[in-house]
């Protein structure tokens, strides 16, 4: 959008300095142009300047802001190739452009009509005109179809006579005279009826000269083509002289603009109005884009914030949840210890209650009684036992008292290390992230965080 903006200031000020022409080129009315050069003719004399001249010509256009048919000239064309590139061009032409038809290779007249040679065209006879060449007549019609203000016809088409030795009578020397349709002109390298040179050069003395014109800033078209008449009659010695048909035309028209000396012939004020407003309206249309793009760096750095913020919150939550979990595991580490602990007494009490009961049976014979003791294999041991006392010494009986008291007391503290070592299973024994672990098990080397670390 700046660029734009930048192009378009830069337009202006050019504008303002006076420098119009160029401005004018590139100005408000299109500009199309139809280039073809026909010079290696496979049934008659080949021209060797003709291609230069439109290669010239085409190089000459563009660089005054035409656009041309076919982005380029039409090279040594065919037939097809020729009337496909003027329908074309017509079409453009309707689009409101002022049209340039140039035209240079072999041309003739027969019965007084133009006809401009293919480089395949072969006519042997009044019968092969209208089928191996093209009437110059179809690109007025073109012209005058297209409902455009300016057209011009520019024919370096009359350098020798193609069918001289074909012994038809109603071929004549040179073009003849064309009567120009509304808002047309019509430039002939030469006078009509008369045979123009192909040059010495690179280049005929006629596109030579209109080349050098038409680039001339402060002509208009009836000057430039005025100059190219004087430069091609004084360049062969008055033996060519080129020749102008016109109708009226609107307006005042330059091919590279009015110039500074001759601005008064063209009112460039439109243009600068214009072009200011165009300067205007990309400048709005950059303060909203730099808004545009302020608002969005805004809305960007709180969108950044706001993530930053989110995830610093997230890594907050993260890190306290890992304290909590080291916390916990450092707990279920000191659980696992008390419980292995635990379990070890309680080993040494059953052992001493078995002890206990085991002695108790050298009198079984007075005691009906049943106890049963099993170690269930998680460091804790279930005790079943039920008795009927009989007739019995006192001793016996405080002995078993004794005995039985022990076995109870047992029964509750295993009972109780059960339900701890359930607790215990069920909150410390689960999948542990390996940060947390690491953590917790830093300072300690026993059995359960051996296994935790080992996984």
């Amino acid at each position: 959008m700046m660029n734009r903006f930048q192009l378009a200031t830069m337009a202006v000020v050019l504008l303002l300095g006076l420098t119009v022409s160029g401005a004018w080129a590139a100005g408000t009315e299109k500009r199309v142009a139809l280039v073809i050069g026909n010079g290696t003719y496979r049934n008659t004399a080949s021209l060797k300047n003709s291609v230069n001249d439109a290669r010239l010509m085409a190089e000459t256009f563009r660089a005054l802001g035409f656009r041309l048919i076919g982005d380029g000239p039409l090279i040594d064309a065919e037939r097809p190739a020729m009337e496909q590139a003027i329908r074309s061009f017509g079409k453009a032409l309707r689009e409101g452009a002022v049209g340039v038809f140039y035209y240079s290779g072999h041309g003739l007249q027969v019965k007084g009509t133009n006809y401009m040679a293919p480089v395949s065209a072969k006519v042997t006879g009044e019968s092969d005109v209208k089928y191996e060449l093209v009437d110059v007549g179809f690109v007025l019609d073109e012209m005058g179809n297209a409902g455009n203000r300016l057209n011009i016809v520019i024919l370096d088409a009359c350098r020798n006579n193609p069918l001289s030795a074909s012994g038809m009578r109603s071929v004549g020397d040179g073009l003849a005279t064309m009567t120009a349709p509304a808002g047309t002109a019509i430039a002939f390298a030469t006078q009509p009826g008369n045979v123009a040179r192909d040059g010495a050069g690179s280049h005929s003395p006629y596109t030579e000269a209109l080349a050098k014109a038409i680039r001339t800033p402060g002509l208009d078209l009836f000057d430039t083509f005025n100059e190219v008449g004087l430069a091609v009659k004084k360049s062969t010695g008055s033996r060519q002289q080129p020749w102008l048909s016109s109708s009226p035309i609107e307006g005042t028209f330059y091919f590279a603009g009015p110039g500074r000396t001759d601005s008064k012939h063209y009112d460039n004020s439109a243009d600068i109005a214009r072009a200011k407003a165009e300067v205007d309206r990309l400048k709005r249309e950059a303060d909203e884009a730099k808004a545009d793009i302020m608002r969005a760096n805004a809305d960007a750095a709180e969108i950044k914030r706001r993530q930053a913020d989110d995830d610093a919150r997230v890594e907050a939550k993260r890190r306290q949840a890992d304290a909590d979990a080291v916390e916990e595991l450092r707990g279920c580490r000191d659980e696992a210890k008390a419980n292995a602990e635990a379990s070890a007494q309680l080993k040494r009490d059953f052992d001493s209650v078995k002890h206990g009961w085991d002695m108790l049976q050298i009198e079984k014979q007075s005691l009906e009684t049943t106890i049963s003791l099993a170690n269930n294999g998680n460091n804790s041991t279930d005790i079943y036992f039920s008795y009927m006392a009989k007739t019995k010494q006192n001793a016996y009986d405080e002995h078993y008292s004794r005995v039985y008291a022990s076995a109870k007391e047992y029964k509750a503290d295993n009972d109780a290390l059960s339900a701890r070592i359930d607790n215990f299973n069920s909150t410390c024994q689960k999948r542990w992230s390996k940060r947390v672990v690491d953590e917790a098990c830093s300072d300690s080397d026993d059995s359960f965080c051996s296994r935790l670390l080992s996984r």
